[in-house]
């Protein structure tokens, strides 16, 4: 997938991978493969979730 966050800014995630954004940031996804499914979290403090 394409993970957008900002104007012509983007990194792309292959399986397994995740990414950080800043609280309110606005972002998007433009899903590229049909077998893409991905999970989006709400964390209080990324650290956690490092683990």
């Amino acid at each position: 997938m394409r993970f957008v966050s900002g104007f012509n800014s983007y990194r792309i995630l292959e399986a397994g991978e995740g990414t950080v954004i800043q609280r309110n940031r606005l972002h998007g996804a433009i899903i590229e493969s049909e077998e893409c499914v991905y999970q989006i979290y709400s964390v209080g403090d990324h650290r956690t979730c490092l683990s």
